[in-house]
């Protein structure tokens, strides 16, 4: 440890919240993305032609990164549920060597008096 020590704390209750606003973004853009495709697959109903279809081919290129779009905005979520247990585990360890430290201090001493 370096001689400047950091105290760190998370706000469990607001980290949970954050957590779920970015479960209801990814399902919010993943609704805008299917919407997209239904009006992209509603164009062959008056837009079919060749460059109707080469249209269509050029956004099915696009489309096909819709799926790594939302799971990299849930792979927040997921750092976010890392750095919840990672700080718990901290919490356990600094409250186990608390302990030890403090029967340390219980434990008899030899004293000896010096005159």
């Amino acid at each position: 440890m370096s001689s400047r020590q950091q105290n760190v704390a998370i706000n469990v209750n607001a980290i949970n919240k954050l957590m779920i606003e970015i479960i209801d973004c990814s399902n919010n853009v993943k609704f805008i993305f299917n919407k997209i495709n239904d009006l992209f697959l509603e164009t062959r109903s008056y837009y079919d032609c060749s460059s109707g279809n080469l249209l269509r081919s050029k956004y099915a290129e696009f489309n096909n990164n819709y799926n790594v779009i939302v799971k990299s905005i849930l792979s927040y979520k997921n750092d976010l549920a890392n750095l919840k247990k990672k700080y718990a585990v901290n919490m356990d360890n600094l409250s186990q060597q608390i302990k030890k430290d403090a029967s340390k201090l219980n434990a008899p001493q030899n004293y000896k008096e010096r005159r």
